[in-house]
């Protein structure tokens, strides 16, 4: 079914369910647990079938929505070279002086210590508002 663009849609995130399944984490409570508790209490009315239905529509529709956020960041900081070199400045400033954001993806929680770069997505989400 990973042919299509909706079978590998599917295959990628009953992959991330199945890791789920296996990984329980109690620290960690979202829609995901909310699902399984919920098929956990009424088995009879939901299905891992179901969880697995609903997570890959959810996953879907965001795609639309991650998709018109970075199309923004990117269309913004284009057109911002000092935006985008200042943004640039503090991530490299944090890397020797606090030993963060060392790969090539910075992760969500170095980021959050980020504000220029924080401002940046917030003005753009701001800008180019998702539901026009």
């Amino acid at each position: 079914m990973s042919c299509m663009p909706f079978g590998r849609l599917f295959d990628t995130t009953a992959r991330a369910l199945d890791d789920r399944l296996k990984n329980r984490d109690s620290s960690r409570f979202d829609v995901v647990d909310h699902w399984l508790k919920a098929m956990g209490k009424n088995p009879g009315q939901v299905s891992l079938r179901d969880v697995y239905a609903t997570a890959t529509a959810a996953v879907g529709a965001a795609s639309d929505t991650i998709t018109c956020a970075l199309q923004s960041f990117v269309y913004f900081m284009n057109h911002h070279p000092n935006a985008w070199k200042r943004a640039h400045e503090e991530i490299e400033e944090v890397q020797p002086a606090q030993g963060l954001c060392r790969d090539r993806v910075v992760k969500f929680a170095h980021a959050q210590g980020l504000p220029f770069l924080q401002a940046c997505i917030k003005e753009a989400l701001r800008v180019l508002a998702l539901f026009l």
